[in-house]
This record gives structure tokens, C-alpha cells and sequence, in this order.
């Protein structure tokens, strides 16, 4: 995979097997946006066969995923296990 010039290239074998135009963003760390769809004919085919029957300008590139949300600190939800031996050596 190749990000370079806001267009991504995945190849296999230097073989270009899909391209599409990108727009980052956070230092271009991150992808913003995704357009212009190309997938190039080449000689590598799958033994599986195709899910889905998609035209040419159908096919999914990324899906979008919901922002990470940050951890909530805190008690341990369910149950605790209790220390085995107290502070003077003698068993529960």
C-alpha cells in the first residue's frame, strides 16, 4: 500500500491492483476522505468466488468506523476477588 500525492495505491508484486484518490487529515496521519475509485485489471485472480456481483463504480473501498471512545476509569464492574490470607498469615 502507497500513499503519496493524495492518491493510495495497493500492489502486489509491483503490480497495481486498485487506486483511489485521498484526503487526509491529523498530520496525514489519518484518512479523511476517500474518492475516485479504480480497479485495474491484472493477471492474479482469487480461487474464491465473488460474495457480492458489484459493477465497476460499486465496489466498497473503506467503511467509516465510529471515533474511538476513551476508556472510563474506575471499580471493576462484577465481582472482586478477595485476598486469601489477612495481614497476620492466618486463612480466611
Amino acid at each position: 500500500m502507497w500513499v503519496y500525492d493524495g492518491a493510495r495505491r495497493l500492489e502486489y508484486q509491483t503490480v497495481l491492483l486498485a487506486g483511489y484518490a485521498i484526503t487526509l487529515q491529523g498530520g496525514g496521519k489519518r484518512i479523511r476522505e476517500v474518492r475516485h475509485p479504480r480497479l485495474a485489471e491484472t493477471q492474479f485472480r482469487s480461487p474464491q468466488l465473488a460474495l457480492f456481483d458489484l459493477g465497476p463504480d460499486e465496489w466498497l473501498l473503506a467503511l467509516r468506523l465510529p471515533e474511538y471512545a476513551a476508556r472510563r476509569r474506575g471499580a471493576p464492574a462484577g465481582p472482586v476477588q478477595l485476598p486469601l490470607l489477612l495481614d497476620g498469615g492466618a486463612a480466611v
